[in-house]
């Protein structure tokens, strides 16, 4: 979860529970997968696209180029599907 925290604080910068950090993920995937399914295939593709030397830290790149992809199509929803997350100091 540390990988996933540190994605949300460096593109949000927000900082978050474990908790809330695996909601906002599945927040982020479900809207992707149900409400903009070619940000979702980016994702992916970008997924596969990854070197072999960046598996281990797989999570914190995609979940931050989720956030990336979010942050730029659809802004008005972060604070929504990332709820409970408050400002890094």
């Amino acid at each position: 979860m540390r990988n996933k925290a540190k994605a949300v604080q460096e593109v949000l910068g927000y900082s978050m529970k474990p908790k809330g950090v695996r909601r906002c993920f599945y927040n982020v995937y479900s809207f992707l997968l149900y409400h903009d399914p070619k940000a979702l295939f980016q994702m992916l593709d970008y997924r596969e696209s990854l070197p072999e030397q960046d598996k281990p830290r797989e999570s914190y790149f995609v979940f931050r180029y989720m956030l990336q992809l979010l942050k730029k199509r659809h802004p008005y929803h972060v604070t929504t599907l990332c709820s409970g997350a408050q400002e890094a100091k």
